[in-house]
């Protein structure tokens, strides 16, 4: 008896066997396209890992590779993101899965309502909220896992970091079981440093908690928008302290621009790094801290 199938099974059946080559030119070419650091993050191959990140540093491009990377190996598989609400979630990701399906020639197709991103093979990547515990509850459903999944704004949970530590331990790692054999399974967070040098971020991107005893340290990468050659980030920088703007003022530049996120140290010797009249590099202000923290 002949058996129909729908013509995205069939699709998905195809994509198992058949490895379009262009697929894979088309991912070198993302790779390519990607800053170092950003590559640097992307094959990383560890199942747990961190992107500890200044503003503007290319997290959201950095993370949209990761999460499409060998995409066609997983026909109708499903990866996810979060950030601390939906609509932050969309705000971070959207238009740059847009810009990569555009300038790539992807075959995405987008569903607003959902939040989701398709793959011509079925494979998707959701974009959700954890905020409270129902919207946490509610990740539990997905029958299959998820291949990988990445939660932006990782600081931002601090306040909430009972509720950080349930989503990551107990709702969201049994659900990457499933992909592992399938080459699938990681998790990562990205985000820049929280506001306080405590927490389950804190935690794993430094390798102590608030009381300096050792914890679990996960792969981390550290980057900012220095490294990033698509956004003018020296011109910005020179200009907003000629200008005395508030971008480095002492309550903000430790947490949004120094990427160590070394809050341990006082924001003078951060802001120090950008004193054009004491003749030091703009770079000295993401640099430090990183190496001295963890010495």
């Amino acid at each position: 008896m002949i058996r129909e199938t729908s013509p995205l099974a069939a699709r998905r059946v195809l994509a198992e066997r058949y490895v379009d080559s262009t697929v894979g030119d088309t991912w070198r070419r993302i790779l390519a396209d990607l800053h170092p650091k950003q590559r640097a993050f992307v094959l990383d191959r560890s199942s747990r890992k961190c992107a500890l990140k200044g503003r503007r540093g290319g997290g959201s491009y950095g993370t949209a590779a990761w999460l499409l990377e060998d995409f066609h190996r997983f026909p109708g598989g499903m990866s996810l993101f979060l950030a601390h609400t939906k609509e932050a979630a969309k705000n971070i990701l959207w238009a740059t899965l847009e810009d990569l399906n555009e300038r790539y020639g992807l075959g995405i197709t987008f569903n607003g309502l959902e939040l989701s991103a398709t793959l011509p093979n079925g494979y998707r990547i959701l974009l959700k909220g954890a905020k409270d515990r129902a919207q946490v509850e509610k990740l539990r459903g997905f029958s299959k896992g998820c291949r990988r999944i990445a939660i932006d704004e990782a600081g931002s949970f601090e306040a909430h970091d009972d509720l950080f530590r349930y989503l990551v331990r107990s709702v969201l790692v049994p659900q990457l079981m499933d992909q592992m054999k399938k080459g699938g399974g990681q998790l990562a967070l990205i985000g820049s440093p929280g506001q306080s040098p405590a927490g389950y971020y804190f935690e794993v991107t430094s390798g102590v908690d608030h009381m300096g005893k050792p914890r679990r340290q996960w792969s981390t990468h550290h980057w900012t928008a220095l490294d990033n050659p698509y956004v003018p980030a020296r011109e910005f920088l020179t200009e907003e302290l000629e200008t005395g703007g508030h971008i480095l003022d002492p309550d903000v530049a430790p947490a949004e621009l120094d990427v160590a996120g070394d809050l341990s140290r006082p924001a003078g010797d951060v802001l120090a790094g950008v004193g054009i009249a004491a003749g030091r590099e703009i770079d000295q202000v993401f640099s430090k801290g990183a190496h001295d923290r963890h010495s």
